[in-house]
């Protein structure tokens, strides 16, 4: 009966660390897909500013309607790199390790992608074409500072 018992607890042991790797396996998947899907919204909201901005009429709705947008995805990136979610998890990412190492500075450059976001925001509200596109310049700039320092590949 002991031999019976001690069987079945190992069995559950090995069972809830199938689950739990599973479980994280799961986690990990489902957080590199949310940042994938989320980089692809901002790469299409800045394109369709882009177009609006080179436009012969500009649409200007458009333009708010795509950087409020923006602005959302941009204030979730921090929460698309939880910890667990790296080249360590075996995930296939262009993330580099510093994300997690370095979170501060990753935060700290996530905070002047929004802030940039924001700064072009603005710069829609007042339909100055020439504002818009300097703004656009800075985010790209910022966008870029981050992703030399935490991407493999580079932006």
């Amino acid at each position: 009966m002991a031999k019976l018992l001690a069987l079945v607890l190992v069995m559950i042991g090995v069972s809830g660390t199938v689950f739990l790797a599973r479980a994280q396996s799961e986690s990990t998947t489902s957080a590199v897909e949310a940042r994938h899907t989320g980089f692809e919204g901002i790469l299409s909201a800045l394109r369709q500013i882009d177009r609006e901005a080179k436009a012969e009429q500009p649409d200007f709705a458009t333009m708010a309607s795509s950087n409020a947008r923006l602005i959302e995805l941009e204030a979730e990136i921090p929460s698309w790199f939880p910890p667990g979610s790296g080249p360590e998890s075996g995930a296939k990412t262009t993330a580099r390790p510093e994300i997690w190492t370095d979170r501060q500075g990753f935060v700290e450059k996530a905070t002047a992608s929004l802030a940039a976001a924001r700064g072009l925001s603005t710069s829609v509200r007042t339909g100055n074409l020439e504002a818009i596109r300097d703004a656009e310049r800075t985010l790209v700039k910022t966008c870029q500072a981050c992703h030399h320092a935490y991407e493999y590949g580079n932006f």
